[in-house]
């Protein structure tokens, strides 16, 4: 069995603004509600150590940028934990917006597959988090640099 999940918006903001914001990791607290904690691994610039939010608490959702298409793609492997979804931001310019498609997915082997069950409505939940993504990159001119927090203390 395989889980996918993929959502898409229009962000009013220029593509090379979102394509940035998304391309650095630790941007993720700001918009995805299940992100505890993220950092850089020193030594590995495309790997990030994140903790998330899990069944009995914390879990790790370390993740390894494995390909980069400029204002165009961003893919993602989880390599930590028993749930190792690939994540992949396509872009799209409409404009001066952007089409914003993200989506996750996931196929069990051995152990790991017990877990299925568990990861699609985390999954369904992740991909369900693109309208805090357009709200906060939409909340004012320079938002993505630093972190929207007007937007989020309203």
């Amino acid at each position: 069995m395989m889980i996918h999940e993929e959502a898409s918006i229009l962000i009013e903001r220029p593509i090379d603004v979102v394509f940035e914001f998304l391309l650095d990791g630790t941007n993720n607290p700001l918009w995805r509600t299940s992100v505890i904690d993220v950092e850089k691994v020193p030594g590995k610039p495309n790997t990030y150590k994140m903790g998330m939010r899990g069944p009995g608490g914390r879990v790790d959702g370390d993740y390894e940028i494995t390909e980069i298409r400029p204002h165009e793609l961003i893919v993602m492997k989880g390599i930590a934990g028993m749930v190792r979804p690939t994540a992949r931001f396509a872009l799209q310019a409409s404009g001066d917006a952007t089409c914003v498609t993200f989506s996750l997915h996931f196929e069990g082997k051995g152990p790991a597959r017990m877990m299925e069950p568990l990861a699609a409505p985390t999954m369904r939940n992740e991909v369900g988090m693109l309208p805090n993504l357009k709200a906060g990159l939409e909340a004012k001119p320079g938002a993505e640099r630093d972190g929207y927090e007007d937007h989020q203390s309203e």
